[in-house]
């Protein structure tokens, strides 16, 4: 199969967070014809092919996310595809699901794979970052110097600056891209207008008029929110890439003691300020399977009194995450159990049966929580197939980066640690695994 993805993206311009897949897993993606140039009679496929449109006669598989971009503009991909079928000559065949990777996961499975993606990272189902950790995506640097069709301008030219010179596009640390935005859109705060306007407030430009202002409010009064459940993961990208592409990368790259330089700090104490406070929290409503509710919503899981309730009480983890910002071997601590803030949040908080989540057991393993705040806000999250899950494997990275964690914590520094992801990462080329016991031991 063919790697035409740049020519896709050269075509129609950058239309979505793009993977090119390779049909070889583990191969290195090859070349994809340029529509601006004339074609090589030398690599012209078949032989007969009629001159003209560099990709007659080619199918070119794409499979997208139908999102709610769709639903605002449903005609978007079929404009696309007749824009690219009659600039290239190609038939384009289209899947376009809002399940997407349900859809194509059994093909791919067997072997075949769309030529194009257009799927974002950070989904459920982690689609994306399996083709970047299997390296099934093409090389499409050479698409950012191509000529966009019917225009006097590379692709380069219709991107803003930075967008395609971070880990989320050039995962590799290469200097290859690999991955491209759709669009773009702020990562914003949303405020109630009216609010403002009746109360004389002018809308701060920094982060100092910000907690000026919200120093002035009353207990439990907030002045921005989220658009949206979910929606912090994509403020925090912003609030990251804010301090500088340098910060950016080293901390999407879990670079050891990034979140202890004075943008890491700044960047937490930005988050601190701004997040929902515990004390705030009215409600907390979780939603399951009854499997779930079975295994840790039972009675004897809201009085938790060891260690080991701890790590199977829904209640309690939910409080302590809340409370902590954040669900780590720290918070399976025995102390917390009679912490009055953590009682009170337990003793607010209910699990109940999603009836949804109920149907679609064993297949999927969902759970959902409403936190509801003293003023009337809102948050809902939902987790599909959570992280360790079959259906949502934990990577090699994630492995590495939990032992770094925890190992770091032991040794007392990151030089023993470092040493053992050395050796590990080129196990199959050490002669003497008894150095890595001498690693692993004499703790000190």
């Amino acid at each position: 199969m063919k790697k035409i993805l740049s020519v896709l993206l050269a075509a129609v311009m950058v239309l979505g967070m793009l993977a090119g897949c390779s049909s070889n897993p583990g191969g290195e993606a090859s070349k994809a014809p340029d529509p601006t140039k004339a074609p090589d009679p030398a690599q012209s496929e078949p032989a007969n092919e009629p001159a003209g449109k560099p990709m007659e006669g080619q199918t070119v598989k794409v499979a997208a996310l139908s999102s709610g971009y769709i639903d605002a503009y449903p005609e978007m991909w079929a404009e696309v595809c007749a824009a690219f079928e009659e600039e290239t000559g190609a038939k384009v065949e289209l899947v376009l699901e809002k399940n997407l990777e349900a859809v194509i996961g059994p093909s791919m499975q067997g072997g075949d794979y769309p030529d194009a993606v257009l799927c974002a990272t950070g989904r459920p189902d982690g689609l994306t970052e399996q083709f970047i950790k299997d390296k099934l995506i093409a090389d499409i640097t050479d698409v950012l110097s191509m000529n966009v069709p019917g225009e006097d301008k590379k692709v380069s030219d219709k991107l803003l600056g930075g967008f395609t010179d971070t880990t989320l596009t050039n995962p590799y640390g290469d200097g290859k891209t690999y991955l491209a935005p759709m669009f773009y859109s702020p990562c914003g705060l949303f405020y109630n207008a009216d609010l403002f306007a009746k109360n004389g407030w002018t809308v701060p430009t920094t982060w100092d008029e910000m907690w000026a202002l919200a120093d002035q409010l009353p207990e439990g009064q907030y002045l921005f929110t989220y658009p949206t459940a979910g929606y912090f993961d994509a403020f925090f990208y912003a609030l990251m890439r804010s301090f500088g592409p340098d910060f950016f990368n080293k901390a999407t790259s879990y670079e050891e003691g990034i979140w202890d330089t004075e943008e890491g700090k700044q960047c937490l104490e930005i988050v601190a300020k701004y997040h929902p406070k515990a004390e705030d929290i009215e409600k907390i409503e979780i939603r399951s399977s009854k499997y779930t509710m079975h295994l840790l919503a039972e009675p004897c899981k809201w009085a938790p009194r060891n260690i080991v309730d701890l790590q199977f009480s829904m209640p309690y983890q939910a409080a302590i995450a809340f409370k902590n910002g954040q669900f780590t071997v720290d918070e399976l601590n025995e102390d917390y159990i009679n912490d009055e803030l953590v009682k009170c949040l337990i003793a607010s908080t209910t699990v109940g049966m999603d009836d949804e989540f109920e149907r679609r057991y064993p297949a999927h393993y969902s759970s959902a929580v409403t936190i509801t705040m003293k003023d009337g806000t809102q948050y809902t999250a939902t987790v599909d197939d959570p992280k360790g899950d079959w259906r949502n494997p934990v990577t090699y990275e994630d492995v590495v980066n939990k032992f770094r964690y925890l190992a770091n914590r032991t040794y007392g520094d990151s030089t023993r640690t470092e040493a053992i992801v050395e050796f590990v990462n080129n196990l199959e080329n050490q002669p003497d695994m008894s150095k890595l016991m001498e690693l692993v031991n004499d703790v000190k």
